[in-house]
C-alpha cells in the first residue's frame, strides 16, 4: 500500500511540474509576443525601416527620379527634405554633403559606383541598394 502512495505521489508531482511549466510558458509566451507588438507598432526605434527595404527603396527610387536631373543640370546638390532624412538614417552626414563640391561628390560616386550604375540610378532606371548607399557614404565621410 505504501508503494502505490509512493507512486501516486510521484505521478502527481511529474503532473503538477508539467503544469507550472505549461503556464510559464505561456505567460513568457504572452509577454514575448506583447513586447514584439509593442515594437511594431509603437516603432520606437525606426525598426519597421529596416524590416521592410522596399519601403526606402522606393522611397529613393521615387526621389531620385524627381531631383535628380536637376542635380545634373544646375551642378548644385538640391536634394529633398525626404531624401536628406534617408540618407541621415543610413549613417550619412548631411550636412557635410551639404557642403561639399558638388562635382568632386559626382566624380566619387562614378568613381565607387561604376559609371554605368551611377547613370541608372540617376536617372531613376535602378533603385539603390543598400551596397550602393554604402559606396555612396564613402564618397560623404
Amino acid at each position: 500500500m505504501n508503494q502505490k502512495n509512493n507512486k501516486k505521489g510521484l505521478f502527481n508531482c511529474i503532473v503538477y511540474g508539467f503544469a507550472v511549466i505549461g503556464v510559464l510558458a505561456t505567460l513568457a509566451g504572452v509577454v514575448i509576443l506583447g513586447g514584439v507588438a509593442y515594437f511594431w507598432y509603437a516603432d520606437p526605434y525606426n525598426i519597421k525601416e529596416f524590416i521592410n527595404p522596399m519601403q526606402w527603396q522606393e522611397q529613393i527610387k521615387t526621389s531620385s527620379t524627381s531631383s535628380t536631373k536637376s542635380v545634373e543640370e544646375s551642378n548644385n546638390l538640391p536634394f529633398t527634405q525626404q531624401q536628406l532624412q534617408m540618407m541621415s538614417t543610413f549613417g550619412i552626414d548631411v550636412e557635410k554633403l551639404q557642403n561639399m563640391d558638388p562635382q568632386k561628390l559626382q566624380n566619387c560616386s562614378k568613381e565607387k559606383l561604376g559609371e554605368d550604375r551611377y547613370n541608372k540610378i540617376i536617372t531613376g532606371e535602378v533603385t539603390p541598394n543598400f551596397s550602393d548607399v554604402n559606396k555612396f557614404k564613402e564618397c560623404v565621410n
